[in-house]
C-alpha cells in the first residue's frame, strides 16, 4: 500500500489515470485482475480497485482518502 499512498498527492486531468498508472508499475497487478478501462466511470474504477484490494487483504486501502 505504499504506492496508493505517494500518489495520492500526484495530479492528473483524469482521476482514473491515478489508479491506472498504479497498475502499470504494482508488482501483482496481475494477481489483482484489475485493467484499465476507461469505458468505464471513475466511481467504477475505484471502487472496483477498493473491492479488489479488499479481496487480497489489503484493508490500509481502507485508510487512504483524497
Amino acid at each position: 500500500m505504499y504506492l496508493p499512498r505517494r500518489l495520492q498527492r500526484f495530479q492528473a486531468s483524469d482521476p482514473r489515470d491515478r489508479v491506472f498508472a498504479l497498475l502499470g508499475i504494482a508488482t501483482d497487478a496481475t494477481e489483482l485482475g484489475v485493467k484499465p478501462d476507461y469505458n468505464k466511470s471513475c466511481e467504477e474504477v475505484y471502487t472496483e480497485l477498493a473491492r479488489v484490494l479488499l479481496s487480497h487483504g489489503y484493508f490500509d486501502a481502507l485508510t487512504l482518502h483524497s
